[in-house]
């Protein structure tokens, strides 16, 4: 699992952070995948806590991180993509939901975080939100 990371990372990736970000992403779902194979229900991967506050971004990784699943025959049914509960995640699991990606909002430390998740309203799907306390 490793070594395939290591080389979809090295051919997928330009500059040296790309392919660390590429195997990175395609590590953490090899381990998905094989999990899921044992378990059922759903696995959550997280999208880099680094873009949590860049919606746009966010979702380009969840998209990315969904289809590198789907590449391995998981269905989309059994991914929850883990984001972090800022406004910018928030919002960006709204429009995931929307294209049927679950999502999984964690990092929730705050009364205002948790109005924001459930005050908009607008999660029709499997949102799943992870209050710390």
């Amino acid at each position: 699992m490793i070594d395939d990371a290591i080389a979809w990372g090295k051919k997928r990736g330009k500059t040296q952070e790309q392919q660390v970000a590429e195997a990175s992403d395609k590590l953490a779902v090899n381990f998905g995948a094989e999990i899921l194979k044992i378990v059922p229900g759903r696995v959550s991967t997280e999208v880099d806590a680094r873009l949590s506050f860049d919606k746009e971004k966010s979702m380009q990784k969840a998209r990315h991180l969904v289809d590198l699943y789907q590449q391995q025959g998981v269905e989309k049914s059994r991914i929850l993509i883990k984001l972090a509960s800022t406004w910018e995640g928030i919002r960006a699991a709204e429009e995931l939901e929307k294209e049927g990606i679950n999502c999984n909002l964690t990092l929730l430390f705050s009364f205002a975080q948790a109005r924001a998740w459930r005050g908009s309203g607008r999660f029709s799907g499997f949102a799943v939100c992870r209050a710390y306390l």
